[in-house]
């Protein structure tokens, strides 16, 4: 049973960039809600990145009955079955690797998008898919 959940070690940085520049008040967030960001861009981008080095960033017991549920639900989608949900390590793998595609996409929006315009467009994006899955 994993103790913690990783990003690779080449993603640290795009996790310190959206701090930085406070993208979806990313400064007021602490690691597993970064994390479960990240997760949630990944996987409405349909995109994944494994893992080459890994890097603890924050213990799973910090994870509550809603973000198990959600981590849960992307390993079935992903898996096909919730057979997967026997191997707590796969169910992590999957959602570390949708985290590691949705913080380099989210970081190469940042680097596409004027000063003060990201966190307009982030919104508008969300609403939209908001309005989709209604």
């Amino acid at each position: 049973m994993p103790d913690r959940l990783y990003i690779d070690k080449e993603d640290r940085p795009y996790y310190q960039k959206a701090v930085e520049e406070n993208v979806v008040n990313f400064k007021n967030k602490n690691q597993k809600e970064q994390f479960l960001l990240a997760m949630a861009i990944g996987f409405e981008n349909d995109q994944k990145r494994e893992l080459k080095s890994r890097d603890g960033f924050f213990f799973s017991n910090y994870l509550g009955a809603e973000d198990r549920t959600l981590i849960n639900a992307l390993a079935i989608h992903e898996h096909g079955s919730t057979d997967i949900l026997a191997s707590e390590k796969e169910v992590f793998d999957i959602a570390e690797q949708y985290a590691s595609a949705g913080i380099r996409i989210l970081a190469d929006s940042i680097d596409k998008v004027q000063f003060g315009k990201f966190d307009k467009m982030f919104e508008k994006d969300l609403v939209e898919m908001l309005n989709l899955n209604q």
